[in-house]
């Protein structure tokens, strides 16, 4: 998991939280969470509202759904830029305190591996400045 800061961005969800976010990379999982693709936006909102109900916020967002949220192309690209990911990979995003984050992303990260048995999860670290990554 990995902290990215945003100098003067106009995003208010970032604003709201000190112009910051905690950032996980899922390598070549892009798409996950489109909301341009039926499937894809009827998983994801179940995702996302089970994780809300067991967290108590507002969940979780992802490098699908941008730019959106007042998160311009150029912070998206910074975004990539910060994760070293690339074009195929999905960025799981959270606009939380530290250890709201990690708590979310576990919740997440265990709703979808229940989910998806394919999926091959690395457990969850403690905290440091490098990427979090899953992958299949």
């Amino acid at each position: 998991m990995q902290l990215i800061t945003f100098k003067d961005t106009h995003s208010l969800l970032l604003q709201n939280n000190g112009n910051m976010l905690y950032a996980v990379v899922c390598k070549g999982l892009v798409g996950l969470f489109c909301k341009e693709v039926e499937s894809s936006r009827v998983w994801g909102r179940e995702v996302c509202d089970k994780v809300k109900a067991a967290m108590g916020n507002k969940g979780f967002f992802s490098s699908d759904e941008l730019p959106r949220y007042g998160i311009t192309r150029a912070e998206k690209r910074y975004l990539y830029a910060q994760c070293k990911a690339d074009a195929a990979d999905l960025i799981l995003l959270y606009a939380y305190s530290q250890q709201e984050a990690i708590d979310t992303h576990t919740c997440v990260r265990e709703y979808v591996q229940a989910r998806v048995k394919d999926l091959q999860l690395i457990p969850l670290p403690p905290f440091s400045n490098e990427s979090y990554i899953f992958s299949l």
